[in-house]
């Protein structure tokens, strides 16, 4: 077990959830095999960090953060906001597997509250219309 595997081990995971929408336990297997790190740790890894996941994702996740300070900057509007357009809640996916709905730790967005983020972006100083208007975008 070196370092250098150790070091490879987040950017790993991460590039496979991104190829894979998700996370396996037959992938964590794969890269323990593969890293030679222990299975107890990849998983250990994986399970700490609330962008990684251990079940089907979506093509576009779309995260909202569950914290204090979002909470009391309009979460619950864009939870219906999102519901409404897509008809999915906090985590489900779309029928089609196009969509994956998550509540996340704090993603750095507060001075653009009420936010969101989609994969990688951030969309902030939202309205029912404009996460309408987004997520139009993706479909």
């Amino acid at each position: 077990m070196s370092e250098f595997n150790r070091r490879d081990l987040l950017p790993v995971l991460k590039q496979n959830q991104r190829e894979k929408n998700g996370l396996s336990a037959a992938d964590l297997e794969e890269l323990s095999v593969r890293l030679d790190l222990p299975n107890n740790e990849v998983f250990g890894v994986t399970s700490f960090y609330s962008f990684l996941s251990l079940k089907p994702q979506g093509q576009y996740v779309i995260r909202i953060c569950r914290s204090l300070p979002c909470h009391l900057q309009e979460q619950q509007m864009i939870v219906q906001s999102v519901r409404r357009v897509l008809a999915i809640g906090p985590g489900e996916l779309t029928k089609d597997g196009r969509f994956g709905f998550e509540m996340t730790d704090c993603f750095g967005a507060c001075d653009l509250a009420p936010a969101l983020m989609i994969n990688d972006q951030v969309y902030g100083h939202l309205t029912p219309g404009k996460i309408e208007r987004i997520l139009k975008r993706f479909s």
